[in-house]
């Protein structure tokens, strides 16, 4: 109905990502009776919700609110109690899961219910028959982030459990004889990975149920008792790098030192090569003995490691700036976030999820969450924003390049916010931030920026084959290896934003095709730049028809001759009646534009969506792409149509 009744155990959650419980009993004091997991705005009884649950009489059932005292709705089938049930987050999308063994899942439905980023969850319980009382059992609770699993390893006698809480920390609970020997026992929080890369995080607090109880980070070929592993710990007094070289084999102790929590550990993967550091300020590091050779498949398990060295109780321990990234990549946060962010990298789907906090990146100082690598000469950045939560209206997410991981670094960003896209730079180290332009089209959306010398570029799309740019260029002149990548920000120092971003590429531009200097510079000597008959835009190099401009927009030297078979001509067809047009232009134009324009009578031309349509976007090269669009308009006995391409430098 409108209203519920029923008892809640709830803590905050913040950001998307994964409830599941197991519901081991359930008293049947009504066929619709029901004990489950859910996700609820608020607790005022008409409060939006998405709930999973499991019934006496009427199977699994997944209900939903999508409006304030509005009517719920559901759709159900399966199993009753004991059964274990999963309800996903991601965006504003609610999906509900049931299984009889916590590992193959059937889905039960899905519904999109606009809720606040911050949001409770928790376990229900109702009778359904008022005034009696109803009592559930549960176990196996964890609440984690988009992608992650929580998983006992080799069957401790006291179960564990992991959760994400709404203030950027991980509580993991691992009971356990150890991790060691030919054997491991603990609680395992761990996404799947593939290559290279690095796990990093901050060991908060360990709970001492014994003087070898451990909390760390882990690569791990399977969920195996006796997998490989390579491990990073803290544990009461010890900081440590323990591994696993071979399925079965006697774990090998490589080094340790004295240390508690807090403290940060890091695993670092090349190949077959593992190696482990530990710091205490997350920015100067101490390697712990040597790199390891451990034969891991390259499709692994990384993630939270915790036992309690105790058969008989649980070692409760807290992270933070959980970070798991491809190779060349790090991350941090920047400006000292009221709260802590991570960085994770989920190999399967090749998507990002950025959680940040900050007041801002703005003014002279920024605040947030920032993914990046070295930047070497010209180069591209781009990512489509899949969502963001809407902390503020000015949290933001997107691309960026900067000079230093300083607060008031030079930078140039295109963000999206929740209610659209914006190019902003800061020019000068501690300057301030300048508005360069924006649009009102929110996420999903794609972000581009590209760099050219000192010339940075902005632009948008929604599809991520026609793009829109974002003001002019802008001048900022960074240091000679500036920083490229993914921010977040929440613009509220109390929250944490989490961020979705996917189709991640950082591009270095070819030589000569960067700007239409570098193409000059590239391709013309002192004397040949000097005299502009030669060497401008209007001018034909080598007198083959084509003028220099075409010849940079169609990625080819001003010296070759231009054909249709290398892409320096474009081509037309007409298709039962269409006409089409197909040419090549730059992947990535930073100063140069390209309108393809269609005419009945060839003195008025058109452009635009409501005059043609782009049929298909073709990579060839690192440089080139072909490009294929069609008149919107049907040829008539009656009617004559043209198109042609317009290159324009802006």
């Amino acid at each position: 109905g409108a209203a519920d009744e029923f008892c809640f155990t709830s803590v905050e959650m913040n950001g998307y990502g994964t409830f599941i419980a197991r519901v081991d009993s359930l008293e049947n004091s009504d066929p619709w009776a029901k004990a489950g997991i859910m996700i609820r705005e608020s607790t005022a009884v008409g409060a939006k919700n998405a709930m999973m649950a499991l019934t006496p009489g009427n199977g699994a059932t997944f209900q939903w609110r999508t409006a304030t005292n509005g009517t719920s709705q559901s759709s159900g089938s399966g199993v009753a109690a004991p059964g274990w049930i999963k309800l996903v987050r991601s965006g504003d999308v609610f999906t509900g899961f049931r299984s009889a063994d916590g590992v193959a899942w059937t889905q039960v439905g899905s519904a999109t219910v606009s809720m606040s980023a911050r949001v409770l969850a928790g376990v229900a319980v109702t009778s359904h028959a008022d005034p009696l009382l109803n009592t559930a059992r549960f176990s196996k609770l964890s609440i984690l982030g988009s992608g992650w699993t929580s998983r006992d390893i080799g069957a401790p006698a006291v179960t564990g459990a992991a959760s994400f809480s709404g203030d950027g920390e991980w509580m993991v609970a691992g009971s356990g004889a150890n991790i060691a020997g030919t054997s491991d026992e603990f609680h395992f929080v761990s996404q799947d990975f593939s290559g290279d890369g690095s796990l990093t995080a901050q060991v908060t607090s360990v709970e001492q149920t014994d003087p070898y109880a451990k909390a760390g980070v882990m690569f791990r070929e399977s969920t195996a008792a006796d997998s490989e592993y390579a491990f990073a710990f803290i544990g009461p007094s010890t900081v440590g790098f323990e591994c696993r070289t071979a399925t079965g084999a006697t774990m090998t102790g490589v080094a340790y030192a004295g240390g508690t929590a807090p403290r940060w550990v890091r695993l670092v993967r090349s190949g077959t090569s593992f190696s482990a550091s530990y710091s205490s300020d997350g920015t100067t590091w101490t390697a712990l003995g040597t790199a390891q050779t451990i034969s891991m498949n390259v499709s692994s398990k990384a993630g939270l490691a915790v036992t309690a060295h105790n058969l008989s109780d649980v070692c409760e321990s807290t992270f933070e700036s959980v970070s798991l990234l491809p190779a060349v990549w790090s991350a941090r946060d920047i400006g000292g976030p009221g709260l802590p962010g991570g960085t994770v990298f989920q190999a399967a789907t090749s998507a990002w999820t950025l959680t940040g906090s900050g007041t801002d990146i703005w003014n002279t100082a920024d605040q947030m969450q920032f993914a990046y690598q070295t930047l070497a000469g010209d180069s591209v950045v781009v990512a489509r924003v899949a969502a963001l939560q809407n902390t503020d209206a000015y949290a933001k997410a997107g691309v960026m390049m900067r000079s230093s991981t300083a607060v008031g670094s030079r930078n140039a960003a295109v963000v999206a916010i929740p209610g659209g896209v914006q190019f902003q730079t800061r020019p000068a180290s501690d300057g301030t931030t300048s508005l360069i332009d924006s649009a009102a089209v929110t996420a999903p959306v794609w972000v581009r920026l590209a760099r050219s010398g000192t010339s940075y570029t902005g632009w948008y799309s929604t599809d991520g084959l026609a793009w829109t740019r974002l003001g002019t260029p802008q001048t900022i002149t960074m240091s000679a290896t500036p920083l490229a990548g993914l921010a977040v920000t929440s613009h509220d120092a109390t929250a944490l934003n989490t961020a979705s971003l996917d189709n991640e590429s950082l591009t270095t531009l070819p030589a000569g095709f960067s700007s239409w200097t570098a193409f000059q510079n590239a391709n013309f000597n002192a004397t040949q730049l000097a005299n502009t008959n030669t060497s401008g835009p209007l001018a034909d190099a080598n007198a083959d028809g084509q003028k220099n401009l075409l010849a940079y927009a169609f990625g080819l030297s001003p010296w070759t001759v231009a054909t249709a078979a290398n892409g320096g001509t474009p081509t037309g067809q007409n298709q039962n009646g269409v006409l089409t047009l197909t040419y090549t232009r730059l992947r990535n134009p930073i100063d140069v534009n390209y309108t393809i324009e269609v005419t009945s009578d060839l003195t008025t031309w058109n452009s635009g969506p409501a005059f043609t349509t782009q049929l298909t976007v073709t990579p060839l090269d690192a440089t080139r792409e072909q490009v294929t669009v069609r008149d919107n308009a049907v040829i008539t006995g009656a009617t004559r149509r043209a198109m042609r391409l317009k290159v324009t430098a802006p």
